[in-house]
């Protein structure tokens, strides 16, 4: 299918532009925060993946959308939460840096979680045979490489690229909403006969992960600007990702379905985190 084939370039180019816009600084910076580093990565990395595992469990979901739900969670940020950081005013240095690290690191992440919730349900996920090997190589080659070869360029081609960047963001999420309505067409009576149940287990992901990163960011007593990027970074995954493994990797559309409404979801979400947030932040 062509949505299937265009979803691989859609990311490459997601990831690619967001190296453009790293350098090494970048990592340093998280070193000047360390608490609000370490409570965001275990609130992201660990208690989201479980998060969305017990919202599949307890609402009873079919093995390919849990599944989805849980590739969803196990996802890093993306450009989405650093522009909606940005317009919050939250910590816009803390939410590229973590956004890298969460970028570099699901390579490995995404299918021992994968996994691990396949071992679990069963069923029909018991012939569900993960190539940890196959899937990682793939991961790197759609997101680690293009995120390194953008930090590459800016160094070596600061002026240049520096001129592209904006350019390059922009045209990255007209693609990406253009994967996302391509694949809404696509896939519509799929989507149609699960929009309740899979909506549902979005939107309970959507509001429990935004209220965890709150109520973690509060009694960590992290500095509001801290707080503000913890609730977008925790809240807003990267779809495109989720998206790509499921419908070129797992080559199963169904596994795409919770990817496909969270897109839109978190959008919402994240417009109503910018509103409340930004008055309360200086």
């Amino acid at each position: 299918m062509l949505i299937q084939s265009l979803i691989p370039l859609g990311l490459f180019l997601i990831m690619l532009s967001m190296g453009l816009g790293l350098t090494v600084n970048d990592f340093k910076e998280l070193l000047n925060r360390p608490k609000a580093v370490f409570v965001i990565l275990l609130v992201q990395l660990l208690f989201l993946p479980l998060l969305a595992i017990a919202i599949s469990l307890a609402i009873d979901l079919s093995p390919s959308l849990g599944l989805g739900l849980v590739l969803i969670a196990s996802c890093p940020g993306g450009i989405t939460s650093n522009m909606l950081t940005r317009l919050a005013k939250g910590d816009t240095a803390l939410s590229i840096g973590l956004t890298a690290i969460t970028s570099l690191t699901s390579v490995f992440i995404i299918p021992l979680i994968m996994g691990a919730f396949a071992r679990l349900i069963g069923g029909e996920l018991e012939s569900f045979e993960l190539s940890f090997l196959n899937i990682i190589l793939q991961i790197s080659a759609l997101t680690a490489l293009p995120l390194v070869i953008g930090m590459v360029l800016r160094n070596k081609y600061p002026d240049v690229v520096s001129h592209l960047e904006s350019k390059m963001v922009l045209i990255t999420a007209l693609f990406f909403i253009l994967l996302v309505v391509l694949t809404w067409i696509d896939q519509w009576e799929n989507i149609k006969s699960s929009v309740n149940v899979a909506g549902t287990a979005v939107a309970l992901l959507l509001v429990l992960s935004n209220t965890a990163g709150f109520l973690s960011g509060k009694i960590a007593r992290l500095q509001e600007q801290e707080i503000t990027t913890m609730l977008i970074e925790v809240g807003i995954q990267n779809g495109a990702m989720a998206f790509m493994i499921a419908a070129t990797i797992l080559n199963n559309m169904s596994i795409a379905i919770p990817s496909a409404l969270y897109s839109v979801f978190m959008i919402i979400i994240g417009m109503v985190i910018v509103v409340v947030r930004r008055p309360n932040v200086a």
